[in-house]
């Protein structure tokens, strides 16, 4: 048991792919170790590859971390019976994390966001290539049993979200798409917050490994995405005291994730994952941290980190500097139901004036898609 134990402590410490996947064949060697199809479905192939642009399957790991920090405030505070369940992501934030309105460019002075991003950080790793990064997303939320991971973190279509109106998450699917972009291999490290375990379970650090699996053509039309099981196809997991440094919470690790158009430098403008989360996550209900810690592109020098709070508290920063006009309007929706009204803010970004090819307005949005 020491050795497996040993095993399963440096796997939850592998930062790189060669490492994890040679751990991983000990534990399948020595202890029988062998694998369970996510979402106990044999044919989550096309479940999982629905998703088509690396980007956006990413958030969606980023949202489920998020989700994860609000779910922690939210089983402390029903636990304690604490006034009603809020009705969304803002007003739980508002109420649990005091960020006015749930919006963050309401916090006003950057360093205030700085200790709410500290709960979610996404850090870019060295992969095999230069543009195939392996991407850490690490969050200090709720944490998961071993007895919860295959119904939470690598089911597919569960319901675990949907009667919690303060989540963000509801289907049960975005996260497990970014599986088809790493399909070699994602690390799944989780510790539940101690004060959260249910009676008589102990404390313990949750560890397995996904990857996509081919499987007989004779038989099969495609492959499978599978994760680590031991030989009763239980989570394998050891004490807390063995990883006296990770924290409560989760860890994902998506080693050579397909970002190609996200993998430039971290503090470039454009074609980064500084770029892709300000603009994907336009006004989350918390900041993030993000990283680059690769040492292929910095050479040696230190990590660089920016908080994330959004395109909507972007531009709201740069109101005086860029900004030549901003409003907003109402627009009536009529259908059966009654009429619905849907706020639509916009904004004037002051162009170069000499014409340049790259514009201001090309750190907002996505040349590529307009």
């Amino acid at each position: 048991m020491a050795q497996e134990q040993e095993l399963l402590t440096q796997l939850s410490q592998a930062t790189d792919l060669n490492s994890a996947a040679k751990i991983v064949r000990e534990l399948e060697r020595h202890f029988l170790y062998t694998w369970r199809p996510v979402g106990d479905n044999e044919a989550n192939y096309g479940l999982i590859n629905i998703g088509s642009d690396p980007g956006n399957a990413l958030i969606e790991r980023v949202t489920n971390a998020i989700d994860a920090v609000i779910e922690r405030e939210a089983l402390r505070q029903l636990a304690k019976k604490r006034g009603t369940i809020p009705a969304s992501p803002r007003e739980a934030v508002e109420r649990w994390f005091r960020v006015p309105g749930g919006r963050v460019t309401n916090l006003g002075d950057p360093a205030k966001r700085q200790p709410l991003a500290d709960d979610v950080v996404v850090t870019l790793l060295d992969g095999d290539h230069k543009r195939r990064p392996s991407v850490r997303i690490q969050d200090r939320g709720v944490g998961l049993t071993p007895n919860l991971i295959p119904t939470t973190i690598l089911s597919l279509s569960g319901t675990n979200k949907i009667d919690k109106p303060y989540l963000a998450g509801a289907y049960g699917q975005g996260g497990s798409t970014v599986l088809a972009f790493s399909p070699d291999g994602t690390l799944f490290v989780s510790r539940r917050q101690p004060d959260l375990l249910p009676n008589g379970q102990g404390d313990v650090v949750a560890v397995t490994f996904a990857r996509y699996e081919e499987l007989d053509p004779a038989k099969n039309k495609n492959g499978r995405y599978a994760y680590l099981v031991t030989k009763n196809r239980d989570i394998p997991h050891v004490p807390s005291a063995l990883l006296p440094h990770f924290g409560p919470g989760t860890c994902v690790i998506h080693f050579n994730l397909g970002i190609d158009r996200y993998s430039a430098r971290m503090t470039q403008l454009t074609g980064s994952l500084w770029w892709l989360l300000q603009n994907s996550l336009f006004d989350p209900v918390l900041p993030i941290w993000a990283e680059d810690a690769r040492v292929g592109i910095l050479g040696g020098k230190e990590k660089e980190r920016r908080t994330i709070a959004g395109n909507y508290t972007r531009l709201a920063d740069d109101r005086r500097d860029r900004i030549e006009h901003s409003d907003s309007v109402d627009v009536h929706l009529e259908h059966s139901s009654g009429s619905t009204i849907v706020k639509v803010n916009y904004w004037v970004v002051r162009s170069k004036d000499d014409g340049g090819s790259a514009q201001p307005i090309d750190a907002y949005v996505d040349s590529y898609l307009s």
